[in-house]
């Protein structure tokens, strides 16, 4: 949620960093906001390594592209660390 209360924010013009998730599970998102987030949601890739890989694979095999670049939002600098290492690992690059 962390990412989509960023979102949200910076629609709104305010640039404060990346809530932690359970800032973002606070926030009182209106309805749009929330339709929003689901809109988006549906514009990002996310999910366990294998659901990833498939979803970017597809992705490359559709636009006919040999590279991705990817950028993970998260409140912690480990957990991007770590989704890099599981994205890395996961297309056998680790």
């Amino acid at each position: 949620m962390s990412r989509w209360a960023w979102r949200v924010a910076a629609n709104h013009g305010q640039r404060k960093g990346i809530l932690s998730p359970e800032d973002a599970m606070r926030v009182p998102f209106t309805g749009p906001e929330r339709e929003y987030i689901e809109y988006m949601r549906g514009q990002s890739i996310y999910g366990d390594p294998q659901t990833v890989k498939r979803r970017l694979e597809s992705i490359a095999a559709e636009y006919g592209v040999d590279d991705l670049v990817l950028v993970t939002i998260t409140h912690d600098f480990a957990a991007r660390k770590r989704s890099y290492t599981l994205l890395a690992e996961v297309f056998g690059l680790a």
